[in-house]
Parts: C-alpha cells; sequence; structure tokens
C-alpha cells in the first residue's frame, strides 16, 4: 500500500483537493468514515462537480469553469488543464464547438488539441474504405449506399456536390430503394424468396427509365423482359424532369457499378498481401481528393502497408473488415498530445500525467465504468477467473486522473432525466468519491452545482440589488440581472429580454400572467393571401406556426434514416394513404382499374408489400374507394365542378379555398364533397371542411345554403359554416384570421388536452375561476 509519507506532497496552503489526494493515498483498509476532520475549505473551489442537462450543457458548463478560472488565476494557462473523457467520440464535436465561440464582450476562443483520434475520426477516406468492405459480408442497404454517397471523397471521384448527393438520395429513397443488388443477391444472402422489388437493380432501372423516356401515367407499366432465368417483373418511370438530376442518375450508376465491382473483388479470402492490392485499387476507383490534402490518400496507404504485409495466412472479408478497423481506430498522434493549448483525450491508461487543472466530461451513471458486454456467439470472450474486466480498469483510472490534478478536479455528468427533468445521480465512482468528500469537507462543499436546460436561464444570472446600483447606473430604474462570469455577453442580452418580457408581463399570479402574455411584435410582411388551411393551422396548431413560422425552430421529430426493408407489414394509415395515391387513377379510369392492373402498377413503384399480403392490403384499399365512391353516388345534385371560393376580409386580407373537385348544386344550396378514406377524419380535415363552408358561404352572399360533406366508408357527415349567414361567417373569418397574426405572435393556449381542462376549471371552483385556470 502507498503511505501518506510516500506520496509527493501538496503545496501550501492545503486544498479540499489536497486531502483528498492525500487520504487516497493511504485510504488501503479504510473507509469513507474516516475522512474527517479537514481543516476549513471556506471559499475553496479546488474540487467541484457540475450536474447539466445533457452533453452539450456539459460542454458549455465547462468553458464557462475554465473563463473563471482563467479570469481569476493569471498564472494559469491552457496548457495545464487536460479535459478526459470515456466517450471521446460524442464529446470531441462538441468541446471543438463550444470552446471555439468567441463574443464581444472579448472572451477569446479556448484552443485545444484533441488526442487519441484514430485515422478513421480524422481521414474520410479510411472510412470510405471501411464502408465498402463492410458490404461484402453484410446486406447493401438503401443507408450504407446513401451513406456512401454523402462522404466526401467518393463525391469528389464522381464529380457531385453535397446538394446534388442529397438530392441523390432523395431520388433513390423515392426510386423505392430498400437492399440487396437484386434477386439473385437476396436469395443467396439472406436466403429469401428471389424477388427483385425494392433492390438496387430495381430503383437504378426506374431512375434510368425516367431519364430515357416520359411517364405515361395512370396504371400503366413498361414490362420486363426475362435475362436467362431471371424474371424481371414491371417497371415504372421515375419521372426527372430537370437535367441536373438525369446527370445525377448517371452519376449514381457509374458509382454503383463501381461498388459491384470491388464487392466481387473484396468477396473472397486472400493472402495480406492480394488484400493489399485490392484495397488500393479500391481506394483509386472509389476515391479521390484535391491535391492540398493527398496526404489522406497516403496515410491509409501507408497504414495498408503497415497492416497487411506479406505473410502466408489467409484473411476472410470478416477477419480484414476487423483488422483494418482497429488499425484505423488506433490514435494517430501517440499516447497524448502537448502544445500550448487545452488537452482533450479520452479516459484511457496512459493519459493520467500532472496537470493543474483535470476535467472529467460524460461521468454519467451507467456510462462509467463502462460495462464490456462480450459476443454472444463468441465463447472466448467470456472471461475466466483471474482476468481484468473494463470495470476494474475504470475505476483505477478514475482513480489515477483524480490524483494527476493539481489545483482543481472538475467532474461534469448528466444529472437530470432529458425528458421529466427528474435529478439522476452520476456514476457510480463519483457518488464514492463524494461520499469522502462530504465526510471530510462538509455536505454544503460535496453538494454539486446544477446548471439550467438553457445557457441564457434566468437562474445563471442572480439579480442585483437595484438601489444600491441606482448611484452606478443611470438606467437602474429597471432589475438588472448579472452573471458571475459574464463572459457572453450574447446570453446576457437574452436573459435580459426574458427578464424584461417577465416583467411586462404582470407578476400578480398565474392567471394574470395566462390574460397577459409576452408578445412579439407584429411581422412586417404579414400574409395578405390565406388559405383554409392557414385558418385551420391556427386552431389546430398554433404553436407549430410561432416556433417555426416565426421563429425558424422546427420540433417535428422526422425520421431521417432510408426504409432497409421492402413493405411487409401496413402501417397506421396505410389503407388511407395507398387510397390518397389511388384516387388521381381511380378518378381518370373509367370506372374502378382492374385489381391486376393496380397490383402491377403499385409493385412497379415498389410500394406493395410482397406475396399475397400485398394483394390482401390492395383489395382492402380497393373495398374503402369502392365504399366511398357508392356513398358519394348516394348524394343527389347536380355537379358545378372544380370550384374554388374567395372572400376579401379587412386590410387587404382574402382568404381562398383549394381547389375543390366535386362541388354539387342541391336543391338546399350547395354541397361540398370531399373523399376521406379513414373511418374517423382527423381534426385537420373536419376543420378544414368547416372552414370551406364558411368561405363558400361567406363569397356567395349568403344566397344559398352551403354545407361540407366528407364522405368517409362509414358513411356521409355533414358540417355547417361558422356563421348562419354572410355576415357572421365573415366575422368568424375575420376573427380566425386574426387569430393566425395572434399564433405568429404568442404562444395562444390552445392545446387539446390543456384547453379541454381549462374549459372545465371555472366549473370546477366557480368562486374563484381565474385561480382554477392558473393552477
Amino acid at each position: 500500500a502507498v503511505t501518506p509519507d510516500a506520496y509527493d506532497p501538496v503545496p501550501e496552503p492545503m486544498t479540499a483537493l489536497g486531502h483528498l489526494q492525500r487520504w487516497i493515498a493511504g485510504a488501503c483498509g479504510r473507509s469513507a468514515n474516516e475522512a474527517v476532520g479537514w481543516p476549513s475549505t471556506e471559499n475553496d473551489t479546488s474540487i467541484e462537480r457540475h450536474a447539466t442537462r445533457g452533453p452539450l450543457r456539459q460542454c458549455e458548463a465547462l468553458r464557462d469553469a475554465l473563463l473563471a478560472r482563467f479570469d481569476n488565476d493569471p498564472t494559469l494557462q491552457a496548457r495545464h488543464v487536460v479535459v478526459m473523457t470515456p466517450d471521446l467520440a460524442t464529446y470531441a464535436p462538441l468541446v471543438a464547438a463550444v470552446f471555439g465561440r468567441s463574443n464581444a464582450k472579448g472572451a477569446p476562443p479556448l484552443p485545444v488539441t484533441i488526442a487519441d483520434l484514430g485515422l478513421r475520426s480524422t481521414n474520410p477516406i479510411a472510412d470510405a474504405v471501411l464502408a465498402v468492405l463492410a458490404l461484402t459480408h453484410t446486406r447493401v442497404t438503401a443507408s450504407a449506399l446513401a451513406d456512401l454517397v454523402t462522404m466526401e471523397p467518393v463525391r469528389a471521384r464522381f464529380g457531385l456536390n453535397e446538394a446534388e448527393a442529397q438530392d441523390l438520395v432523395g431520388s433513390m429513397q423515392a426510386a423505392g430503394l430498400r437492399w440487396g443488388w437484386d434477386a439473385d443477391d437476396r436469395a443467396a444472402r439472406a436466403d429469401v424468396p428471389r424477388s427483385d422489388q425494392n433492390t438496387v437493380r430495381f430503383a437504378l432501372e426506374r431512375l434510368a427509365l425516367g431519364a430515357l423516356m416520359p411517364e405515361a401515367g395512370g396504371v400503366e407499366v413498361v414490362q420486363g423482359a426475362p435475362v436467362g432465368d431471371v424474371p424481371w417483373g414491371p417497371a415504372a418511370p421515375l419521372a426527372l424532369r430537370v437535367q441536373a438530376k438525369i446527370e445525377t442518375v448517371g452519376a449514381l450508376i457509374a458509382l454503383v457499378d463501381a461498388l459491384e465491382s470491388a464487392h466481387g473483388a473484396l468477396s473472397t479470402p486472400a493472402t495480406p498481401a492480394i488484400w493489399r492490392t485490392r484495397l488500393k485499387d479500391c481506394v483509386d476507383a472509389l476515391t479521390t481528393v484535391p491535391p492540398k490534402r493527398v496526404w489522406q490518400r497516403l496515410d491509409v496507404l501507408s497504414t495498408l502497408d503497415d497492416v497487411l504485409p506479406d505473410a502466408p495466412e489467409t484473411y476472410t472479408p470478416q477477419a480484414a473488415a476487423v483488422l483494418l478497423a482497429g488499425a484505423f481506430d488506433l490514435p494517430q498522434r501517440g499516447d497524448r498530445v502537448f502544445g500550448g493549448s487545452i488537452t482533450l483525450c479520452a479516459l484511457e491508461p496512459m493519459r493520467s500525467v500532472p496537470f493543474r487543472v483535470v476535467a472529467l466530461l460524460g461521468m454519467d451513471d451507467a456510462a462509467f465504468p463502462r460495462q464490456a458486454v462480450p459476443n454472444a456467439w463468441d465463447p472466448m470472450a467470456k472471461p475466466k477467473p483471474g482476468e481484468s474486466d473494463r470495470r476494474t480498469i475504470d475505476r483505477h483510472l478514475f482513480l489515477e486522473a483524480v490524483m494527476s490534478a493539481r489545483d482543481a478536479l472538475l467532474v461534469f455528468y448528466t444529472g437530470f432525466e432529458p425528458k421529466q427533468d427528474k435529478a439522476q445521480p452520476p456514476s457510480v465512482v463519483v457518488e464514492e468519491l463524494f461520499e469522502v468528500v462530504e465526510r471530510g469537507a462538509g455536505k454544503a462543499y460535496a453538494e454539486p452545482v446544477e446548471h439550467p436546460l438553457q445557457p441564457w436561464s434566468l437562474r445563471r444570472f442572480p439579480k442585483k440589488d437595484a438601489d444600491a446600483d441606482k448611484a452606478k447606473h443611470a438606467d437602474a430604474e429597471k432589475p438588472k440581472y448579472t452573471d458571475a462570469r459574464p463572459f457572453d455577453d450574447f446570453l446576457v442580452k437574452a436573459a435580459d429580454a426574458r427578464l424584461n418580457a417577465t416583467a411586462r408581463s404582470g407578476a400578480s399570479g398565474q392567471a394574470q400572467q395566462l390574460r397577459e402574455r409576452p408578445r412579439l411584435s407584429p411581422r412586417q410582411h404579414p400574409n395578405k393571401a390565406l388559405t383554409t388551411s392557414d385558418l385551420t393551422s391556427a386552431l389546430t396548431r398554433p404553436q407549430y406556426l410561432l416556433l417555426k413560422g416565426r421563429l425558424g425552430i422546427d420540433l417535428y421529430e422526422r425520421d431521417q434514416t432510408l426504409e432497409e426493408r421492402e413493405p411487409i407489414e401496413p402501417g397506421k394509415y396505410a389503407v388511407s394513404d395507398l387510397a390518397e395515391e389511388l384516387a388521381p387513377l381511380w378518378a381518370r379510369a373509367e370506372g374502378p382499374p382492374a385489381i391486376d392492373a393496380l397490383e402491377a402498377r403499385l409493385r412497379a413503384e415498389g410500394k406493395l408489400m410482397v406475396g399475397e399480403a400485398g394483394r390482401l392490403h390492395l383489395r382492402e384499399v380497393v373495398a374503402a374507394m369502392t365504399n366511398v365512391t357508392a356513398h358519394c353516388a348516394t348524394l343527389t345534385g347536380s355537379p358545378l365542378g372544380p370550384t374554388q371560393y374567395t372572400v376579401q376580409l379587412k386590410d387587404e386580407v382574402s382568404v381562398a379555398t383549394p381547389l375543390l373537385a366535386e362541388c354539387l348544386k342541391t336543391e338546399e344550396g350547395v354541397a361540398l364533397v370531399r373523399r376521406v378514406y379513414q373511418e374517423k377524419p382527423q381534426d385537420h380535415v373536419w376543420v378544414r371542411a368547416v372552414y370551406d363552408a364558411t368561405v363558400a358561404q361567406a363569397a356567395l352572399g349568403g344566397k344559398v345554403s352551403v354545407v361540407a360533406v366528407l364522405v368517409t366508408a362509414a358513411g356521409c357527415k355533414r358540417y355547417r359554416p361558422l356563421g348562419r349567414d354572410a355576415a357572421e361567417s365573415l366575422d368568424a373569418l375575420e376573427r380566425t384570421a386574426g387569430l393566425w397574426e395572434r399564433a405568429h405572435c404568442e404562444a395562444l393556449l390552445l392545446f387539446k388536452k390543456t384547453s379541454q381542462e381549462i374549459a372545465k376549471a371555472p366549473q370546477a371552483r366557480p368562486d374563484d375561476p381565474e385561480e382554477a385556470v392558473g393552477e
């Protein structure tokens, strides 16, 4: 055991960190209860732990803490700081982005050097080689092909810029590309029935046909001629109306051709020398770099020479991929980087050397100590008695990092659950360490510093005494908020703007705040031509109008991943979605199209489930459309043809309906018919139908009765306008148009469930309805 006398003494005056290190040095056989009696640690900041909300806030809190220490101690320099993390892949880009910030108040960007990055992290050619090699033992998917297309060296090789590559990924998705080179590849690789639908060959055929011939429309398809014993199915050209898209399709075909050639060459076992030649040919065929970055190609070729020397062994594609992945992930700059900047490195052995400030990022619960999960299929991966494990090594690394700090130890972790914001503990090793700190320095010293969700939160800027501030500031009549470390003036301004907005809203209770919510200034160029869809959005999703329409913030979760398997089961709205796609075909045909023709068309587009399941689903869709058509036939009246209604409101604002395809003149008046292939129409569907009827009644001057009819498979549902006559309809449209404009300036309390509760609140407490609404 290491005794306290053998430990390198800490300079006086003794800090809490020094006491902790002395206790650790002689802690063999001791418990945390014995860490008592440390001298006073008042104003001691040598040990800190910070509870934040997410990795980004950890990096921002670390930056603030380091700027404060640089400001308070002129002798502390960037080279005296090391930042270690168990998850370098996550925190390296965040630290680089956050530390690179600068602002007008004078806080300079913090220089940082990232160590322990492998060749794959710094060289895109290495990543491209591994991606191509992975295709030899995994199935070819749309997402894997999209990743290759968007890689910079691959784009440069085939003459694509970033926008063209992204557009090409969208074309691949529209063409129905899912997985597999062709039917033979699917049968050989996955042991599934031979089906060419949604393969790479299928998608390229649709794109090529779209470039060579026009889309006929309707249910027509291009019948495939069998090649050998492979019965190619029908195809539908994907319309490419822009010449630039046709050129990018040519680049995609060339890329796929090069990939297939590389796939054939890399799919068989070979000696290291042959593998080296194959991979060098792959680099030349699929990647290129500008002259100023030719070192990237040379680094990859040099690594291939080192990893694949001349030897008699034979490597399979899987073994070659594992070997190269390990070589490309090894640090390329030695154990550590020293210089005049902050060092960011992985929490690995041989990284803990003395630094004045040691910061630990990502010390989250269940993330550290790291758990080594062996492969279930590998019997040799099961740990044997006496072998070291990952968790034990991580505990030792943590102690090494603690002992390496000379002036300060800063620990950062995610201390709040992201969905409900509930407090959660840090890593167990951090908890154990601060149990010792609490015993020695007191509970108050060991409490974490809790950081708010947003960096401009008022919690970061404690209120100053306005009376004492009057002598220094002429504008001291309004409350002043300042940060103890106001390094980012734009955050101070954001907090001040929020403070002023809160002051304007009044603080006389929650009910008062509900009535006087902060508002943005009116838009400089408000919309003058509105549609009934706009009015519907003002009622059904006003928060979207404020966030997306005014502030440019999009909170809608979009799935950016491409589909990697052919359709095998219907989704939630599969019937209605497919029926909406078939509706134009249904309308152009004289009567319902034959189900065989519809099936051939959908399979040619790659939108129908394979096998009998797709045919059964199509029958269900056709039955629903037939029922809707039958219910439409029960409506009496003479067709008016496609019609659009427009009314003029105040301030030169107009409201128009979309082009209504089916309108009937009945004995009662006018019926606006819309076909809906859902049993229960969604809220925005029937609300828009109400506004269509309201606009039509106002446009017709109230001379005839107007009704909106939603025809579903279950029957017909009728909706009346909002007003009984033209004047009331115009008034309703005026108020909703005002609501549309207000939704771009303030947060309207129009949540479905919340609005229901607010409506019920006054009934629950008639004695004080406003307080009930506030609660």
